[in-house]
């Protein structure tokens, strides 16, 4: 059996919802069509992929010699 791997796809995305039954949990994620990515995406639908999760965080910015924070 061969293994084949493709290029890593990424897309910002909004997660929805988890449904657990039994041991298995089905995760549901939504993803704007006008997404750079949306489409590569699509086509890993029934395969198996490695997820990454990141929150999004706003930057806050600071300076580092005075330690002054500022929010713009």
């Amino acid at each position: 059996m061969a293994l084949i791997t493709t290029q890593p796809v990424s897309a910002r995305a909004m997660f929805k919802q988890s449904t657990i039954k039994g041991d298995e949990a089905v995760l549901q994620f939504s993803v704007r069509m006008d997404s750079e990515n949306a489409f590569p995406l699509m086509k890993k639908t029934g395969g198996y992929v490695i997820p990454t999760v990141e929150s999004e965080q706003k930057t806050i910015e600071f300076d580092d010699e005075t330690g002054e924070v500022w929010d713009e």
